[in-house]
């Protein structure tokens, strides 16, 4: 079973950690799938950035290396990695393009590989950087953090190696380690519904590299986060929408989007129409002040995504984690 690699450190839950909490719940299907990319096989103990890997080609349909993140997003120097770390590295670094960082590497190798090409790296995954992550603390949050076009990763403790042959994979103890995986939907087996679960030991294993996992399973370890598409760069492959800088004077939907977001927030700017005047200057200069920006009244990229942030966390992830659960 050497093939088989658990390397994922459970991370510890910090009381700033942002919960999912979706505030308006939809009817859910019985079944749901999201698209998931070709099943990996990993070589190294980056089970926690193959995971995240699957769930970035799903973002930007795109596939992704693994050496920039499992080198580069760590604060330590043995093996596996902290999920937590992983998704606070794609927030602010991206993820480099698998052309150019198409090896997979053991520690300490690693380290030093991304040492020696950081510029490079960085440079290439600048433009799928910018994720929003939170955590996740219930069966019913997950479900409807997928339908709504979330993606969800998860530790498991794994204490075996195989699936039973309906494709039913019990995590209920760490004997064999600690290993990442993507959540990916649920569906019904028999008579119990599951998750489905996308693995990163190759097709061969499961039922073509997938499995169902019981929910008390998914959380017996309590390590689950959700992740989200950047909101200020909306990316297709290899095309890029950036949106405009607004400033006083500019008409348009996008005032118009800038106005309802900030009313939303509780900075007033009157009715959304549309017309960036001094009401909506006023307004943005206020939103700068509180989130530390350079308080100018110009929506450029920094205010963006700032702005686009802090929407997105009021949508879904609105309180501490202990008020969460």
């Amino acid at each position: 079973m050497g093939d088989y690699i658990c390397s994922a450190i459970p991370s510890v839950i910090d009381d700033r950690d942002y919960a999912v909490c979706v505030r308006q719940p939809v009817t859910l299907p019985l079944r749901y799938r999201q698209s998931i990319p070709t099943n990996y096989h990993q070589e190294a103990g980056n089970c926690v950035m193959q995971s995240m890997r699957s769930c970035m080609w799903s973002i930007f349909k795109t596939e992704f290396g693994v050496d920039m993140g499992y080198g580069g997003y760590r604060s330590h120097s043995r093996e596996g990695m902290y999920p937590n770390e992983a998704a606070n590295g794609l927030c602010k670094y991206g993820i480099a393009p698998l052309k150019y960082d198409p090896g997979e590497r053991e520690v300490p190798a690693v380290i030093a590989y991304y040492r020696q090409n950081r510029q490079e790296l960085e440079r290439h995954a600048k433009p799928y950087k910018g994720l929003t992550w939170g955590r996740v603390y219930s069966k019913e949050a997950v479900k409807q953090a997928l339908y709504n076009g979330l993606y969800i990763v998860a530790c498991f403790a794994i204490s075996q190696w195989r699936t039973d042959s309906r494709g039913i994979y019990r995590c209920t103890s760490p004997e064999k380690g600690y290993h990442e995986m993507r959540i990916f939907g649920w569906d019904i087996v028999g008579d119990h519904e599951y998750a489905c679960v996308q693995n990163s030991w190759g097709s061969s294993w499961g039922i073509k590299g997938e499995c169902y996992i019981p929910w008390d399973d998914v959380f017996r370890v309590g390590d689950v986060i959700a992740l989200t598409a950047p909101t200020q760069e909306e990316k297709d492959g290899n095309d890029t929408y950036i949106r405009r800088t607004l400033r006083k004077g500019m008409v348009g939907d996008d005032v118009k989007e800038l106005q309802s977001k900030l009313n939303e927030l509780g900075h007033i700017c009157g009715t959304a129409d549309g017309k960036f005047g001094s009401r909506t200057r006023y307004a943005v200069k206020a939103f700068q002040r509180r989130h530390r920006l350079k308080a100018d009244g110009i929506v450029g990229p920094n205010t963006w995504e700032v702005l686009d942030s802090v929407c997105w966390r009021k949508k879904y992830l609105l309180m501490p984690p202990k008020a969460a659960r």
